[in-house]
Order: structure tokens, then C-alpha cells, then sequence
């Protein structure tokens, strides 16, 4: 097949002018019968023999003049992969020349690109700032000059490699970028990018990048569906697919990560007052229905701590039996709790002594023997009782009732004595029996009369 000499010339600028007629035959047919509708330029940039070709060049380089361990040979691999249009040996043999011989035209300094070119310059004469001159000031020929005096051939060869890399990095950051908002229909984000670029950056050509990018994709949104039913179940709110990537994109191919995220609302700190908002009104909503009526907001968050241990959602089954469970309990509790301030204090306690006790008894809930958690939960109250500065008003309530049963009067100071010597003996403060014998042993034969004023 005849090859016009513009495409003959184009294929030897990126295999190399020595290259037979043959290969550039043969190179030019496969494109042709490629059914790629793309441009020669295109297709040759991804051409393996083109690739090969460059990755040699550039190691030959970097080796003859920055030596066999330098680390700008770890970089060979993704620059010649990303470098947009052929560069050949004398293009950069041509570039670090240009610095040492002056009678080479700038206009023959052909490298990458013109952007990198200006990066070259900038970095040359940032470093001709910092040796005390004035790049601005200087002509032409004398900043080329100047440059000379302050580098050498191994500099220039490296920030011509540093060049390469930030602008091959660039064009990798738009491809991405184009890509994904191709493949997504949304922009990317921050975390989707750094995520994306570490992958990308082994690939060997844009189909290759495309081709992960629409399987991760698949994949995202699959994990996305994941996602926003867990937030709809624990959080009560669904999630977009822009933030699910901002917040997830580093964790989806990780496994058991969904049940990962339900941990972490649930007892870690993502979104832990959504959760709280979103749990606690089902339960308000379950008790409404069942007994058409509101409780208080601290029976709510007892029945939200119970769902919080359990790992429960504000759609789990689980919701009805805790409502129930706890609702039952506390009828009991309160009963208990009310028995026993009328037995030592004489009175019924209210709304806030009731929430007070009610915590005591809570506190007992996980006992296995049910008796048992009863009992704890009774004397936990009764020593908070027993030891209240009201109880000692009940004790000198029963001296003087005890007093005027008998007909007698007694006086302040022996009413402190009684009551100081019940309240040392922590056992006989507990027993109201032994307690009014021991005060009917103190009653005297005979109080003297209280003395009265005469007129």
C-alpha cells in the first residue's frame, strides 16, 4: 500500500527517521484497517513500537547524563505513556545542547512543549535571582549567557526532566477530570480525584484509564445504592451520589465496608445527632401508636441507648420490642419506687424523684436473674433514702408521735439525742420496728413540766 510522503513523514517523527520503508508500510496499514476513527497522530501515540521507542530515549538520557541510579529512571515508565506528541533524542540532546553552545537558534529548541519551555526559563532564572542577578535587566543573549555561568549540562537535563514530569502530571489531571465527568455526568471531587490519580497513573494509554474508570463506576454505584439505604435506615435522610463520593471513595473497595459505616454512625463519629434525631423519633412514633399517647423524653432515651447497644437502625424490627420492654419495666419500677418512698419517707415522690429512682433501677436491666436486679435495684434507692437529710425528719416525726401517744412532752435537746443515736447505728435506722422500741426505751418516768412565765 502507498503511503502519501506527509504520512510517511509523520510516522518516522514518532519511530524514528531511520526506520525502513517496511515498517512505516506496515505501521500505516494497521492503522488503516484499525477501524479507529481517529487521527494518525492519535493512533501512533499509542502505538507500542512509538512507546518503546521513547521509553529508550528518555533512559538513555537521564543515564548518560545523570548517571545509571538516578531516580528520574522510576519516572521513564508514566512520562512516556502521558507525553502528548513524539519527542525524539535530538529534540532533547538539542534542548541541553542549546545551553552549551550558543550558535544553536532558539527557534531550533524543540521540546515537549511551550509551556514547559517557559517552565525551564522560569526555574533558570529563579536560580539566577537567588546568585544576585537581575534576569529583567539583562538582554537576550546576555540572560543566555548568564544562564551558562550558573548551570551546568546535568542541572539543565534535570530541570528539563522536572519540567516533563509537572507537565505530564497536568495532562493526566485533565484527562481524569474530562473522564470522569463523562463517564459520572458530575464533577469530580477532591477525594475522587486523589483516589483516581493513584490508579491512573499506572496505566498504559486513555483507553486503559477509561476502561477502570467505567468499571470502578459500576462498582461505585452499586456501593452508592448500599450507601444511601443505610443512610435513609440510620440517618433518616438520603445521601448524594457527589457527597457519597467525597466521603466513601477511599473506603467502598474495602470488605464488610458498608457494615464498617453502620458502625461507625452507630457507635463512631459520623453523623452520631442524626442517628440519635432519627432512632429516637421512630421510637416516639411507636409509642404513640400503641398507647395514643407521648412519654417522657428520658424513657426515649433509655429506649435509644438499649437500640444504640443493639446496633439497631431507625427501621429495625427490633424498635417494637424495646418500646414495649421498656414501657412494661418501668410500670414495675414505678410501682417499686413508689412502695418504698411511702415506706421510708411516708410520702409518694414525684415527677423528678420518680426519673432519679428510675435511673437506679436501669442501671440493674442487664441482670440475667430477675429477683435478683430487683433487689439491687430496691436497695440502691433505699440507701439513697436511708440517708437523705428528709429521713431524719421522718425519724424526729416518730419520736414526737411516739411522745404523744404516751401523754408526754419532750424536750428539742433530747429529741436530737434520740434521733443522733439512731442515725449512728446504720442497722437500726433501716428497721422501723426495732427503731420505735428503741425509742420507747428512751421515754423517761416522768418529763419535768415545762416552766411557764408568770403574769
Amino acid at each position: 500500500m502507498g503511503v502519501k510522503k506527509d504520512d510517511s513523514d509523520k510516522i518516522r517523527s514518532y519511530l524514528g527517521e531511520g526506520v525502513s520503508d517496511g515498517v512505516v508500510g506496515r505501521v500505516y496499514s494497521e492503522y488503516i484497517v484499525s477501524s479507529l476513527n481517529i487521527s494518525l497522530d492519535n493512533y501512533l501515540i499509542n502505538h507500542e513500537e512509538y512507546k518503546s521507542r521513547i521509553h529508550g530515549i528518555y533512559c538513555s538520557i537521564v543515564k548518560e547524563y545523570l548517571g545509571p541510579d538516578s531516580q528520574y529512571l522510576k519516572k521513564s515508565d508514566y512520562i512516556v505513556k502521558l507525553v502528548p506528541h513524539p519527542i525524539s533524542e535530538e529534540a532533547i540532546r538539542g534542548y541541553v545542547l542549546s545551553i552549551e553552545d550558543l550558535k544553536i537558534e532558539r527557534s531550533k529548541i524543540d521540546i515537549v512543549d511551550s509551556s514547559v519551555s517557559k517552565d525551564v526559563e522560569d526555574i533558570i532564572g529563579a536560580e539566577l535571582v537567588k546568585r544576585g542577578k537581575s534576569v529583567d535587566a539583562l538582554s537576550e543573549y546576555d540572560k543566555r549567557n548568564a544562564i551558562l555561568s550558573v548551570t551546568d549540562m546535568v542541572s539543565c537535563v534535570r530541570v528539563y526532566l522536572d519540567s516533563l514530569d509537572r507537565y505530564c502530571r497536568m495532562e493526566l489531571s485533565g484527562w481524569i477530570d474530562d473522564m470522569f465527568r463523562d463517564v459520572h455526568g458530575r464533577n469530580i471531587t477532591i477525594p475522587e480525584y486523589v483516589n483516581y490519580y493513584k490508579i491512573m497513573i499506572g496505566c498504559n494509554s486513555v483507553e486503559e484509564v477509561r476502561e477502570i474508570m467505567e468499571e470502578k463506576h459500576v462498582h461505585f454505584l452499586a456501593c452508592l445504592l448500599i450507601g444511601r439505604n443505610i443512610h435513609k435506615e440510620y440517618l433518616g435522610f438520603d445521601i448524594s451520589e457527589e457527597e457519597f463520593g467525597r466521603r466513601f471513595i477511599d473506603v467502598i473497595d474495602n470488605k464488610d465496608w458498608d457494615e464498617n459505616v453502620k458502625m461507625d454512625i452507630v457507635a463512631g463519629d459520623y453523623e452520631n445527632e442524626r442517628y440519635r434525631e432519627c432512632v429516637s423519633g421512630s421510637l416516639r412514633a411507636i409509642y404513640n401508636s400503641v398507647w395514643n399517647c407521648d412519654t417522657e423524653d428520658y424513657n426515649i432515651e433509655h429506649m435509644f441507648n438499649i437500640c444504640k447497644l443493639r446496633g439497631y437502625s431507625g427501621c429495625s424490627h427490633g424498635l417494637d420490642e424495646v418500646v414495649v420492654f421498656v414501657e412494661e419495666a418501668t410500670k414495675k419500677y414505678k410501682v417499686s419506687i413508689g412502695e418504698i418512698y411511702e415506706r421510708i419517707l411516708r410520702r409518694s415522690p414525684d415527677v423528678n424523684e420518680v426519673r432519679e429512682s428510675l435511673v437506679l433501677y436501669r442501671e440493674n436491666e442487664n441482670s440475667e436473674n430477675e429477683n435478683s436486679e430487683k433487689r439491687r435495684s430496691e436497695s440502691s434507692l433505699e440507701d439513697v433514702l436511708y440517708d437523705s437529710i428528709e429521713y431524719n425528719e421522718v425519724i424526729k416525726c416518730k419520736i414526737h408521735d411516739i411522745h404523744k401517744d404516751k401523754n408526754l412532752e419532750i424536750l428539742p435537746s433530747n429529741v436530737y439525742r434520740i434521733l443522733k443515736k439512731i442515725l449512728e447505728d446504720n442497722k437500726l435506722k433501716r428497721d422501723d420496728i426495732e427503731m420505735s422500741e428503741f425509742i420507747s426505751r428512751q421515754l423517761p418516768s416522768q418529763e419535768p413540766p415545762t416552766p411557764t412565765m408568770g403574769p
